[in-house]
């Protein structure tokens, strides 16, 4: 019998980036959840949110197949498509991911947009945000939440508190560390195996990504250069079968016609 050692570095691989074993006391969980439910609630507010019950469904049923073998089972995913003909998405701590209705119009099957979901999975996951903006462990959970929850009534402009005003300035404008959007990108593509999809495809949506990089300024000036991003894909990418998984061009495109 012939030991193939490369199938057995994708067996190791992929259980290395099925979700991560990282354990979270429970109070730590819910101040996860609730930062990221008042994150959530300031993004539906600014750009509305998709009203078309079909594709909202259809979003769901691919970002539950990512999560169903690949998320936290500490938290419930719940995603979403925002009013925006801008191409971007949004992973909020605690499950909260958010699609733009221009992103789903630039994805063109069923496995690049599992990419993309798989991608806010794992910044999910690793809680990439939460741990730029969680509490200082002199701040107590209460205090922390009331900064946050306080102004239920207030402008718009004064409820953004500390935490919520940093977390939408990573979204919006720093980004996050470029080594946490090498870590989502890697784990994408083991999320993707695990759910059946094709592992190639989310590289070919980024690279047509980095084609119109100069009209879709939102999408990547948050992230790492392309072929930086593609460079760290490409290392992964060899060491796995190419051909696996379904595209499913037909599906996605019987479902989204934007």
């Amino acid at each position: 019998m012939k030991f193939n050692i490369k199938k057995v570095i994708v067996i190791l691989m992929l259980t290395v980036f099925t979700s991560p074993v990282i354990s979270f006391t429970e109070q730590e969980i819910q101040e996860e959840i609730k930062v990221g439910r008042s994150i959530a609630s300031i993004l539906a507010g600014l750009y509305g949110v998709y009203e078309n019950d079909e594709v909202m469904r259809y979003v769901n049923l691919v970002g539950r197949a990512i999560v169903y073998f690949n998320g936290r089972n500490d938290i419930n995913f719940y995603f979403n498509v925002l009013n925006s003909d801008k191409v971007n998405a949004f992973a909020c701590p605690g499950g909260y991911v958010f699609i733009t209705k221009g992103l789903l119009k630039a994805v063109e099957n069923e496995a690049e947009l599992a990419g993309v979901l798989a991608h806010e999975v794992a910044h999910v996951n690793y809680r990439h945000i939460y741990n730029n903006v969680a509490p200082k462990k002199a701040e107590t959970v209460d205090s922390f939440l009331t900064r946050i929850l306080g102004a239920r009534n207030v402008s718009f402009s004064v409820t953004l508190t500390q935490v919520a005003s940093k977390s939408l300035n990573i979204l919006f404008k720093e980004g996050l560390q470029h080594q946490d959007e090498f870590e989502s990108d890697s784990a994408a593509i083991y999320y993707m195996i695990n759910s059946g999809y094709n592992p190639t495809s989310y590289k070919k949506f980024l690279m047509r990504m980095k084609e119109k990089r100069r009209n879709q300024a939102s999408f990547s000036k948050t992230h790492p250069p392309y072929d930086k991003r593609l460079d760290v894909m490409n290392e992964i990418l060899v060491t796995v079968d190419q051909t696996f998984g379904q595209i499913l061009e037909d599906r996605f495109k019987e479902r989204v016609n934007l």
